[in-house]
């Protein structure tokens, strides 16, 4: 295991991203240099064995809100996220890019789930493209979150 350069706020990064090349790690952090609560970062290294290199904020998907919970595709194009914009408890955003070199695009709510009050988060999406699976408090599941 190769350690993440220290972020200096004693604040522990949480969930990770990218299981295919192992070489970039996406995750939340209240960390020095963030815009809001929680902001979303990435870390990567040029080799499995190489060292990761100091984490970069990714803007545009800041915001000054509680941006969580990351979610990237394998090849690093599309990330779902959580996040407290608009005075949700807790929402699903995603944003895109054309290449893993790109900017993500601004982030946009995820369609179709808009419409509930309810708190949704823990996204990912199945290899198909097609299919979403999160953990959400709607009414009508067996417990706290279901997925």
């Amino acid at each position: 295991m190769t350690a993440l350069p220290a972020s200096g706020t004693g604040k522990i990064p949480h969930q990770g991203g990218n299981r295919s090349s192992r070489l970039s790690l996406y995750f939340y952090s209240t960390r020095t240099g963030g815009f809001g609560l929680r902001d979303l970062w990435v870390a990567s290294r040029p080799t499995l064995d190489g060292k990761f290199v100091a984490p970069k904020n990714l803007a545009p998907l800041y915001g000054n809100t509680d941006d969580h919970l990351p979610w990237i595709s394998d090849d690093e194009r599309t990330i779902l996220f959580s996040t407290t914009r608009n005075g949700y408890l807790a929402r699903l955003y995603i944003a895109e890019r054309a290449t893993k070199a790109d900017a993500f695009s601004l982030p946009v709510p995820v369609g179709g789930l808009s419409t509930t009050t309810s708190r949704e988060d823990r996204a990912a999406l199945a290899n198909n493209g097609q299919t979403l699976h999160y953990v959400s408090d709607r009414p009508g599941g067996a417990g706290d979150k279901d997925i």
